[in-house]
């Protein structure tokens, strides 16, 4: 099971990202007609979302039951600032971080795949589930991606 969600992880990352280098010149920056995230704003947020999901990832292998740390996506917009950030230094930190966690994951034992971290909302998760949620998440920004690009 583990092999496979590391593919599944691998297959949707680079979906999400020749997505996201597919959009033409500027249009990544621009913003839909609803007012919504920009191309560009999803891009960061991913890029940051990779780095609190590997987080989890390390802390789940290197600590016995971890608290995990949330994060609002909402304040990451301004207090990260997502207006003045640019899109492919997010894109290379997206390749980076998604390279390192299914390499370190590639290594783990199947049975360290039930190691528990705590969620303070949902409580225990192991790390198939963070895997999961990592993977819905992706799908989720997916879509919103393409919805942005039909939209421009």
């Amino acid at each position: 099971m583990s092999k496979a969600l590391i593919e599944k992880y691998v297959t949707t990352v680079n979906e999400f990202l020749t997505l996201a280098k597919s959009f033409p010149g500027s249009d990544l920056s621009k913003s839909p007609a609803d007012g919504g995230w920009s191309g560009a704003f999803v891009v960061h947020h991913i890029a940051d979302s990779e780095a609190f999901f590997s987080t989890r990832f390390l802390f789940a292998l290197t600590e016995n039951r971890p608290n995990i740390a949330t994060f609002d996506e909402e304040v990451s917009v301004k207090q990260l600032g997502y207006a003045n950030r640019n899109t492919s230094k997010s894109i290379s930190a997206i390749e980076g971080s998604s390279n390192l966690i299914s390499d370190v994951l590639a290594s783990v034992a199947e049975g360290e795949w039930n190691r528990i971290s705590i969620h303070p909302e949902t409580g225990e998760m192991t790390i198939t589930m963070i895997m999961e949620k990592v993977l819905s998440h992706y799908q989720a920004h997916i879509g919103q991606l393409r919805e942005i690009k039909a939209a421009l």
